[in-house]
């Protein structure tokens, strides 16, 4: 997505980004997003590019890897676990809509 710098985009699921981008703007390892990608938890188009929901994930992961110190295994478990509870919490908002009080 090489662009000049005060172009503006709206980042949805039809933005993609090349790993290089990736790193530059989540801070991650170019090791640590192989590896992150690599056990499922950032995903990959079957061009190797990663769509722009991949970023916030990514920012989240080097946060968790900075504040609480994590080694790859600890922020793949960590990554996995949150977007599990995400959805959980969307699927019990979705059952909070349909059952009646």
């Amino acid at each position: 997505m090489s662009e000049p710098d005060d172009a503006v985009h709206f980042l949805d699921a039809t933005v993609y980004f090349a790993s290089e981008e990736v790193v530059r703007l989540t801070g991650l390892s170019a090791a640590e997003l192989a590896e992150l990608s690599e056990r499922g938890v950032l995903q990959q188009d079957p061009y190797g590019r990663y769509s722009a929901q991949v970023l916030g994930a990514g920012r989240r992961a080097a946060r968790l890897r900075d504040v609480f110190e994590l080694d790859i295994a600890g922020l793949a478990l960590t990554l996995s676990l949150l977007a599990r509870i995400e959805e959980l919490e969307a699927r019990l908002q979705e059952l909070a809509c349909v059952i009646p009080r």
